[in-house]
């Protein structure tokens, strides 16, 4: 999830990463930010908004706090959160998201590169509504 604006012939989508659990630190949460801002931005898609092409750009920030509590998710009510618990272990070995629209999910660290493994499906960041409202790529 995140927020959209138009800014200098731009779309830009801000999102916000949260990591916790017992293996998320600074390092990975940076690594996380950044792989996904990359990946998304790579593309360098386009959007045409009233006629006018726009490109769109991810602005991806992220906080690390391991010991985030479960009511913060749960009372969040600010969009541009996404929350990712990072465990070293994971039920079925795959890192995975909540849900479609959802601000939450799962990664699996892996314990030998200290990457975590970011899921490669449509961008999650962006709302129901506005990713219904661009082209499909598919």
């Amino acid at each position: 999830m995140g927020t959209a604006e138009i800014q200098n012939g731009q779309l830009v989508i801000r999102s916000n990463i949260i990591t916790y659990g017992t293996a998320a630190d600074p390092a990975v949460t940076e690594n996380i930010r950044e792989e996904i801002e990359t990946m998304w931005n790579e593309p360098q898609a386009t959007v045409i908004i009233k006629r006018n092409t726009l490109r769109i750009v991810f602005r991806i920030s992220a906080t690390c706090k391991p010991q985030l509590i479960p009511e913060e998710i749960f009372e969040n009510t600010n969009p541009q959160n996404n929350h990712f618990r990072i465990e070293p272990f994971a039920a079925g070995n795959i890192s995975f998201v909540d849900g479609l629209g959802c601000n939450s999910g799962y990664f699996k660290l892996d314990i030998f590169t200290r990457q975590a493994y970011c899921i490669k499906v449509n961008p999650i960041l962006l709302s129901t509504s506005l990713y219904q409202s661009l082209p499909s790529y598919s």
